[in-house]
């Protein structure tokens, strides 16, 4: 009876040290590898600053490849070192392989070159396409619950609507649904 009480429990215990042992795996996917806070972020490529950010909080996973970032404000540089956009966002999600990210509340940029601001509560950017879209990859929802896009340029111009892409090597920006504005025809163009 003793042995079969030792091996019992032995057992058991074995059953617990592997359970903890795959708990603990588990949860080392959500825990960040790097976290910094109230933190200004320079990315420099080919010897120039590319762009910069400053952010409440940041958080990378390495085991998936992927950031989180909170409470951000960004530049980006151009060739000569001006500041070709800037922007804000509450929450950026970025997969760190392929530089896709999702921008998430009370999203600002501007595009000097185009003199265009872009509002949202929500922006999908692909990297490789260099498309930047409302799409949440959720095509259950009617357009009227898909999140809204405000698009305005320096002369006055207003555009709103669901549905949102932009493809940046293009320089074209769609809306699928729920499209209204104000256009400010350029001067010389007339109505006759």
């Amino acid at each position: 009876m003793k042995r079969f009480f030792f091996f019992f429990l032995t057992i058991i215990i074995t059953s617990c040290s592997l359970e903890e042992v795959k708990e603990q795996e588990e949860s080392s996917v959500d825990v960040p590898k790097t976290v910094l806070v109230n933190a200004k972020i320079t990315s420099v490529k080919k010897g120039r600053v590319f762009y910069t950010a400053e952010v409440e909080k940041a958080m990378t996973y390495d085991e998936r490849n992927y950031s989180e970032v909170h409470k951000i404000i960004f530049k980006q540089y151009d060739k000569d070192g001006k500041v070709s956009a800037e922007g804000q966002a509450d929450t950026a999600k970025v997969q760190t392989k392929s530089n896709n990210a999702e921008l998430f509340d009370n999203i600002s940029i501007y595009a000097r070159e185009e003199e265009t601001s872009i509002e949202a509560e929500y922006l999908n950017w692909e990297n490789e396409k260099k498309w930047l879209t409302s799409n949440r990859n959720d095509n259950l929802r009617p357009y009227k619950d898909q999140d809204l896009v405000v698009v305005k340029k320096d002369d006055g111009t207003i555009i709103s609507g669901r549905g949102f892409k932009a493809d940046l090597n293009e320089k074209v920006v769609d809306f699928s649904n729920g499209v209204e504005g104000i256009i400010v025809a350029e001067k010389g163009d007339s109505d006759e």
